[in-house]
């Protein structure tokens, strides 16, 4: 966590040391390190208000439901569908968040062109396993999608009762574990891409300086003023542990 008031918080991209040497005496070699690139992130408020009419409020205390616990729950629910967009997304055409950069939109991430779903989504999953490793990420990613094209997944392999999804998320299989989200678009605000991410905690946090918080107050007549706010920004310190696949089609 960090202070509430703190507005930009500053984290280290990591780079890796050049390739180790083989020889037989293990002759010294000039000695490496590793490249930390600082860079800053805005942290910004997510908020939501609300305004309940004083009859409103004495009917709710009379009859459920209760207006202020409803209201409250509501704008939570919308505070956390914008902080999805800012973690998952960032920035993108058609949503501002102060050029935060998430999973989606990270400089440096791997690109991978797919093509149609469920047909290559083997291949294009594989490739994006392939890149992953290349750049030292060896553990099982996560596939991360929007519900249509996680639901591509659900058609059954040809010949079998067994369905890419199952196939994919086997035991021996190819991916963690599929989360399905409406928060993910391209950085040109496409809806046809998904992410491989190999979610390491060393890489990929948050920095929050206030948790989902609920604050009501009234005014002279008795109408309750409230407002539900976050503050909390991603951090991506390490791209290469995202993959980026555009371009996915149905077929």
């Amino acid at each position: 966590s960090i202070p509430v008031g703190k507005k930009v918080f500053t984290y280290y991209d990591e780079e890796d040391m050049s390739p180790a040497v083989v020889t037989m005496g293990g002759n010294t070699q000039a000695g490496d390190v590793v490249m930390f690139n600082d860079n800053d992130v805005r942290v910004p408020a997510i908020s939501k208000d609300m305004f309940i009419q004083w009859r409103d409020i004495q009917a709710s205390r009379e009859d459920a439901p209760n207006l202020l616990d409803r209201y409250a729950l509501n704008a939570a629910k919308k505070v956390a569908e914008e902080e999805d967009k800012i973690m998952i997304t960032g920035e993108y055409t058609g949503f501002g968040c102060y050029n935060i950069q998430g999973l989606a939109t990270k400089t440096g991430r791997l690109p991978i062109t797919g093509g149609s779903w469920p047909t290559n989504a083997q291949r294009d999953i594989n490739l994006g396993r392939a890149a992953l490793e290349a750049a030292g990420f060896y553990d099982e990613p996560i596939l991360i999608s929007r519900p249509t094209i996680a639901k591509y997944l659900d058609t059954f392999v040809t010949g079998t009762a067994t369905t890419f999804r199952q196939a994919f998320l086997a035991e021996d299989g190819i991916l963690a574990d599929i989360m399905e989200t409406t928060s993910l678009f391209t950085a040109a605000g496409l809806t046809n891409n998904a992410l491989l991410v190999v979610p390491d905690p060393a890489y990929l946090y948050y920095v929050e300086g206030q948790p989902p918080t609920t604050t009501w107050w009234y005014d002279k007549d008795g109408n309750a003023h409230g407002k539900v706010r976050e503050v909390i920004a991603p951090v991506i310190a390490h791209a290469e542990c995202v993959c980026e696949i555009t371009g996915i089609l149905p077929g």
